[in-house]
């Protein structure tokens, strides 16, 4: 292990970390051109034709919720998808996708095309709550993460701005070739990638787990102990409970940092399942909350709300500033404390050489 390189900010294990975790931005973003995109296209369509009727205010509400009700079934099988054949697959499969949406959507000529590349996109708003958080949290070092979680959500309203700009300029069609360039982005960026060293150890890859995290963050004595640590980890993993502190009440950040290491498919199906739920349900009875209670109510409504969970993760949310994903596992935990557990929690540097060869 060489330990040389510490506190040094080394350039291409944060480029490399960038370059990865670039694609699960874009994927922020174009769930964000979607989203904006419907307060573009539907005055514009009325607009061309002359006829308030092509969208009625029934249809107009049912657009936007339409990708979150059909992105259901999807944050169930995704994190079975990255459970059993890590990262890089399901991440093709979501740029794909994203690709074809964004087809589809360029060449609609209909509502019933616009309503398929909506479904077809459906996909790529499941990723939101699972793909691309376990992207991010997973090949990213703790000193990064906080910044690079704080760039997907950003990322996400970058894209509801820029599909209201191209529609104050340009047609409406501008945005799904803003989306098509954004895909084909995320297919090129697969090149630069390598499997996630935690699913690597998860199944018992010693190895290429050892070499993928070091190509991914360094050979830092810092970074030396997270990997011995993820390693042994895995290795006493009956000795371990799970347990999460309501993860579906915090924000995005810290979400996508204290989802267990464990389990992480669980978590994230049953967190994305509620998730697109209410959202899609929010959606959709948005239109008749204002018509009926005004913006000052549904405002009024919305930071009573956050008050509360405000409140909820001041009394209950640990710092993570700095630790890594299984020193903020061990926040959620209840660990039986044997010799093996113990020799875990006290890594020097004599036993992190012997677990790394």
């Amino acid at each position: 292990m060489d330990g040389s390189d510490d506190d040094r900010f080394l350039w291409k294990y944060f480029l490399r970390q960038l370059i990865i975790c670039s694609g699960a931005w874009t994927c922020y973003f174009i769930i964000g051109l979607f989203s904006g995109a419907p307060a573009v296209f539907i005055p514009q369509m009325r607009n061309e034709t002359n006829n308030m009727e092509i969208i009625d205010e029934e249809m107009a509400s049912w657009i936007p919720s339409i990708t979150c009700y059909v992105g259901v079934p999807w944050v169930v099988i995704l994190p079975i998808i990255i459970r059993v054949y890590g990262r890089r697959i399901p991440f093709i499969i979501v740029s794909v996708n994203a690709f074809i949406g964004s087809l589809v959507f360029y060449f609609s000529e209909t509502v019933i095309h616009i309503i398929t590349s909506e479904v077809i996109q459906g996909v790529v708003a499941a990723a939101y709550l699972t793909l691309t958080i376990v992207i991010i949290t997973e090949y990213t070092s703790p000193k990064y993460r906080g910044v690079f979680l704080t760039m997907k959500l950003a990322s996400y309203y970058w894209g509801v701005w820029m599909a209201n700009a191209i529609g104050t300029f340009f047609h409406w069609k501008y945005i799904a070739l803003c989306g098509i360039v954004c895909s084909i982005y995320n297919i090129i960026t697969l090149a630069a990638w390598t499997e996630s060293p935690y699913w690597l150890a998860s199944r018992g890859f010693k190895e290429r787990c050892i070499k993928s995290h070091r190509w991914l963050k360094g050979t830092s004595a810092e970074e030396e102990k997270e990997l011995s640590r993820l390693i042994r980890y895995e290795t006493i993993d009956p000795e371990i409970k799970d347990h999460c502190c309501g993860p579906a009440i915090m924000t995005g950040v810290l979400f996508g940092e204290i989802v267990p290491v464990k389990n992480r498919s669980l978590y994230l199906g049953t967190v994305g399942i509620l998730h697109k739920i209410v959202s899609g349900t929010l959606l959709k009875l948005a239109p008749a909350s204002f018509e009926k209670f005004g913006l000052h109510g549904a405002f009024l409504f919305f930071g009573l709300t956050t008050s509360v969970l405000l409140i909820v993760i001041y009394k209950y949310m640990p710092e993570t500033k700095g630790k890594s994903l299984l020193e903020i596992d061990d926040c959620f935990q209840e660990v039986k404390k044997t010799e093996q557990t113990n020799k875990t929690d006290n890594i020097t540097d004599e036993t992190t050489e012997e677990l790394l060869k």
